[in-house]
């Protein structure tokens, strides 16, 4: 058996060892929170990401590192939401009125191209506020460039110079 002694003299050594693990373990769960924050703002899920400000904000003073971390992130979720702010319905509306003669596949080739810019956010599609006319620009765009480009191969061939 240890003595006494011994266990006197070992035991502010075994508190030294537990209390860095607790630091430790601490500021490596407080580092999967800050991934996992990220990762919601990525993917668009806001509401478990504002939880998560919430939580930081009342633990931290606002001069730490942590709650100007979490001020920053919901910055950033707020410029989400003010630009991505048009719901499915009201883009399918708008498209309906400015493009007749769309179909489907067509909004599914500007998302995809980036005309049409969506988001999930919290899991509703959610269009950029000014999409709608960034695309008809960009259309725009491309059919004069597509025009000016068939009207100098249209020269080329007919052997008219540029």
């Amino acid at each position: 058996m240890l003595e006494l002694t011994t266990l006197l003299k070992a035991m502010p050594i075994i508190l030294l060892v537990v209390i860095m693990f607790m630091i430790s373990n601490r500021e490596n769960k407080n580092k999967i929170k800050r991934t996992q924050a990220k990762i919601w703002l990525k993917t668009g899920d806001l509401s478990k990401l504002k939880g998560w400000i919430s939580e930081v904000k009342k633990k931290n003073s606002p001069s730490s590192s942590a709650w100007q971390m979490a001020d920053s992130m919901e910055q950033e979720a707020l410029r989400m939401e003010q630009d991505f702010s048009l719901m499915e319905d009201v883009v399918m509306s708008q498209l309906k009125e400015k493009i007749r003669n769309y179909n489907q596949t067509d909004k599914i080739s500007w998302e995809r191209s980036g005309l049409l810019q969506y988001k999930v956010i919290d899991g509703e599609k959610r269009y950029i506020k000014n999409g709608l006319s960034n695309m008809n620009i960009s259309l725009l765009i491309g059919n004069k460039a597509l025009a000016a480009l068939t009207k100098n191969n249209l020269k080329q061939d007919k052997g008219v110079a540029n």
